[in-house]
């Protein structure tokens, strides 16, 4: 039973000082990123900067940060197209209070008996079990649909003619793989460019929204050009799925990856599900197109589809030292 209650506290109050001291109390690793966030200077840190603080991997430091900066502990936000994060001022001027009752549980203890409310406040029961945070990584070898490309590495790929496909084949030609049928029309705004429920993955049926960008788009694919506004990750986490791929032939910038693992980090804890996310980069969109040559086609588009002027892709055996490499899988 939830038991609702209006109550509003200064930012820098004693209660909201007590309230972030004791959460880092319980978790030395969340000590450690709030230390490195409010440590230095005021300029916003990237997940690689606090892991070089930390010690930690970049994706452990966006798991704890991403929901204490939910929680108003610092703030999050975009800086040189990668999640970051930084200090508020307010916070800032209490930060030595925080740490040192965070420290010491004596004088924590002590500053609950002594700290005055500054209103009465209702106390929020809640009996619903908390869940935890629960993200991971996939690749297409995860998929049972695709198979295939475990018996083709990346290292024993050939040159593809054309080397990069017209978006709307990939797309038909991953639905046609999926088993997928009917129309899939691109318009702006959308949410997804092809959404799935016949992805099976550990075993389990997923719902599963992909995001793929064309050779409109030069390479490397960075967070700038997914969307007018960068916006396209937030669009894509925003539907009603549990797993999420991003495609491109090309190179995928770090930065995409860390904006994914930030949104997945946000819907896992929403929705208290399990997000997976993953990257479809030049490689693996190459392992799927030769793996399933047949239905990267035209005639995997539907009749009443606009037609496409690209030739079907021909795999074109070569020395791999023509092959463009890539640092994003």
């Amino acid at each position: 039973m939830t038991i609702q209650h209006v109550t509003e506290f200064s930012a820098s109050s004693e209660e909201t000082i007590h309230k972030i001291a004791e959460e880092l109390a319980t978790s030395e690793r969340k000590l450690k990123v709030f230390e490195a966030v409010y440590s230095g200077g005021n300029s916003p840190k990237n997940a690689a900067a606090l892991a070089a603080l930390t010690g930690f991997t970049e994706t452990v430091v966006l798991q704890l940060a991403t929901p204490m900066a939910h929680q108003q502990y610092f703030e999050t936000l975009k800086h040189e197209g990668r999640v970051s994060f930084k200090k508020f001022h307010h916070i800032n001027a209490k930060k030595d209070k925080i740490l040192r009752l965070a420290k010491n549980p004596a004088q924590l203890k002590k500053h609950v008996t002594t700290r005055t409310p500054r209103q009465t406040v209702l106390v929020q029961v809640d009996s619903r079990k908390r869940t935890e945070i629960s993200v991971s990584e996939i690749f297409i070898d995860d998929v049972e649909e695709f198979k295939d490309v475990l018996d083709l590495k990346p290292s024993k790929l050939p040159t593809l003619v054309p080397a990069r496909l017209p978006e709307k084949i990939f797309k038909y030609g991953i639905a046609s793989v999926l088993g997928n049928q009917g129309r899939f029309q691109d318009w702006g705004g959308e949410k997804n460019d092809l959404y799935s429920t016949h992805v099976t993955i550990g075993g389990r049926r997923i719902s599963t929204a992909f995001a793929l960008k064309g050779p409109a788009t030069a390479p490397p694919l960075t967070i700038a050009k997914l969307g007018k506004n960068g916006d396209q990750i937030p669009r894509l986490f925003s539907t009603t799925a549990e797993a999420f791929f991003v495609q491109f032939e090309g190179q995928i910038e770090e930065a995409v990856k860390e904006d994914m693992v930030a949104h997945a980090i946000k819907k896992s804890k929403e929705t208290g599900k399990e997000i997976l996310y993953g990257l479809i980069a030049l490689e693996d969109s190459y392992r799927l197109r030769v793996c399933y040559a047949s239905h990267f086609t035209e005639d995997s588009i539907p009749n009443d589809e606009p037609s496409q002027t690209q030739p079907a892709a021909v795999a074109v055996p070569v020395d791999q030292a023509t092959l463009t490499p890539t640092t994003e899988e």
